[in-house]
């Protein structure tokens, strides 16, 4: 255990360092998950270190919850949603100022449930279009050149 502030670049590399010494004594590569703070800290660090370093062979990931983050974020902030009606769908049930938070990443469970029902709308809406044309196609009087009239 470090007994150090987690954001410190000591605590940072001697736990980079403890991973590699580990990995190394179990013939396993160096995988390591950081959250975001600590995960660019932790970039710098084995960016920073010399040519041959074990540190270069640290395979480093963002933690789930900030790759989530930033993927909502991404949407929002590159205007990706722009047109498809899901802000304004967003609007309705969270409001405005709740939209902008959500669109930009920094409410995730506002997100998470706002892009959830915007998905349930759209397939909703498809697959009762799909049942009306089977309906449809089910009243019809096919001719001899396969055209459907309605009785």
């Amino acid at each position: 255990m470090t007994d150090l502030y987690s954001g410190d670049t000591i605590c940072i590399l001697s736990t980079l360092d403890f991973i590699c010494d580990l990995a190394t004594k179990h013939h396993a590569p160096p995988i390591t998950t950081f959250d975001q703070p600590l995960y660019w800290e932790a970039a710098e660090i084995i960016t920073d270190a010399p040519e041959g370093s074990h540190l270069k062979n640290i395979v480093l990931m963002l933690g789930c919850w900030h790759t989530f983050m930033n993927l909502i974020g991404a949407i929002g902030t590159f205007n990706l949603t722009d047109g498809t009606g899901l802000t304004d769908i967003s609007e309705v049930v969270y409001g405005q100022n709740a939209v902008h938070y959500m669109m930009t990443g920094k409410s995730v469970q506002k997100a998470f449930h706002g892009h959830l029902l915007g998905w349930t709308d759209v397939s909703i809406t498809a697959l009762y279009q799909v049942y009306l044309r089977i309906i449809q196609s089910l009243s019809c009087q096919w001719t001899k050149q396969g055209r459907c009239t309605h009785p």
